[in-house]
């Protein structure tokens, strides 16, 4: 096995024109007495030095909902083998050599849910060892990454997602891991994503403190931090700009006429499209309340604005169809909406003054000239009664008039009353959806958020756990 690891080496990398009896010999004194398990330096009081460079190759998707982030990446990892060393005098200056045979770190990727191994050897890409024992390793892999997500200002949101590289097993006096980024960690080669951009990123390289009852253990760790935006045009035809157009609609209900039972009907459908529209963002969103998004709330806002109108449109319709026919307002009502009536533009109701008729001034004065006439005594009896038949005739039916007459005044009075409430809610609702959708725009466009310099970061600390 050994001797068939060496030879099919010499056949696919021996391309430096050396002796292949040479070749094959240093491969031999390398590996006949090497151990894998062991650390790769002669002192074991000292720690192995591993050196990071991580490049971002494409964002395969930002899952929200779970908050999740998948990425390729290509990891290149470098360290030093005492055990590798050889003189190149004569032999080359570099080989290479399957994974399976030689000392790796024991990296993982610490949050990621299947906390990804990053030397484990299932990639055909040889490690390259130079003379002087240094070690090198790349390696492309898909990771997924659990990152906490604020989706507050969806769909105007950024996120951020770290990538965290360390050793559960290995600590500080065995493995010392550091960041050496000398190429920058998103790739020239970049594959963009249809709904996210890269806008920056950051590195840092810090230590986290175990205590144990031998003492404190320090385990040294590199987190990378990746910064996306969402590409929002998408969501803004989609979502955005028919939500306004919604609440800016609901004010056409304002101008059918204030008796009209095709008010609520509108007003219910353009309910039921907020309701609808709140779905539709809702399944875009994970199901957390930490961060609850301004969309949301916006969109409640508006769902409770609507339900206002909704019902002031009720009460409108009861104060024109059924208050009329119960009693006049008081004096206090009619001057209140008067008043009001004035600033509300509502100059077409006009208040009726009360028919106030006096029946029995005309007719006397009929049987008066009627009766100054000289006429024989039996035909001044038979008009006389003809004359009272007539009148009382005309008294009632004149009543029944004037009760219909004071329904109507009643019911022009509280027709002019609706009227001014229906246009009170208007210019409410106006106002509401005015400052609810500048709000929105405001907090969701230029909310806080955290800054990342765009320039690459690299500092020293030390986190305690």
């Amino acid at each position: 096995m050994f001797a068939e690891l060496i030879l099919s080496a010499l056949l696919i990398h021996n391309t430096f024109g050396y002796d292949k009896l040479d070749v094959l010999y240093l491969y031999a004194k390398l590996l006949s007495s090497y151990s894998r398990i062991h650390h790769p330096v002669r002192n074991l009081s000292r720690p192995t030095p591993l050196h990071f460079a991580l490049q971002v190759q494409q964002l395969v998707d930002i899952n929200v909902a779970v908050q999740q982030v998948n990425l390729v990446v290509q990891i290149h990892q470098a360290w030093r083998d005492e055990f590798l060393t050889w003189n190149s005098t004569n032999l080359p200056s570099l080989i290479y050599l399957e994974p399976t045979y030689v000392w790796m770190p024991d990296v993982i990727i610490q949050n990621s849910p299947t906390y990804e191994l990053l030397t484990e050897p299932v990639t055909i890409l040889p490690l390259t060892v130079t003379s002087n024992g240094i070690v090198g390793f790349t390696r492309f892999i898909k990771l997924t990454l659990n990152c906490k997500m604020d989706i507050s200002r969806f769909p105007w949101d950024t996120q951020m997602c770290s990538i965290l590289i360390g050793s559960w097993t290995q600590d500080a006096s065995q493995l010392n891991i550091s960041s050496h980024q000398v190429i920058p960690i998103i790739s020239e080669n970049y594959i963009s994503h249809h709904e996210w951009q890269f806008i920056n990123s950051r590195v840092f390289s810090g230590s986290v403190d175990v205590r144990t009852k031998q003492g404190t253990l320090w385990f040294p760790y590199i987190e990378y931090t990746l910064h996306f935006e969402r590409k929002s045009k998408f969501y803004e035809l989609i979502i955005i700009l028919p939500s306004c157009l919604i609440s800016f609609l609901t004010l056409i209900s304002f101008l059918l006429p204030c008796e009209s039972g095709e008010k609520m009907s509108l007003l219910i459908t353009l309910l039921l499209a907020f309701v609808f529209n709140l779905v539709i963002v809702t399944k875009q969103l994970p199901r957390i309340s930490i961060h609850y998004p301004i969309i949301g709330i916006y969109y409640i806002m508006c769902i409770s604005i609507v339900c206002i109108s909704l019902s002031t449109c009720v009460f409108v319709l009861n104060l024109v169809y059924k208050s009329g026919h119960i009693a006049p307002p008081s004096r206090f009502l009619i001057k209140l909406f008067r008043f009001i009536g004035q600033y509300t533009s509502y100059r077409d109701f006009l208040f009726r003054k009360t028919l106030n008729v006096d029946w029995d001034s005309d007719i006397p004065t009929f049987k008066k000239e009627f009766g100054s006439k000289e006429h024989s005594g039996e035909k001044i009896e038979y008009a006389h009664a003809l004359l009272n038949s007539i009148y009382l005739h005309l008294q009632t039916k004149a009543q029944k008039d004037l009760k219909n007459y004071q329904r109507k005044d009643y019911y022009a009075q509280w027709h002019y009353i609706a009227s001014t409430i229906d246009r009170i809610s208007a210019i409410f609702y106006l106002l509401a959806i005015v400052v609810t959708t500048f709000m929105f725009f405001i907090t969701a466009l230029f909310g806080n958020g955290e800054n990342l310099q765009n320039e690459f970061i690299y500092k020293e600390g030390t986190l305690t756990a």
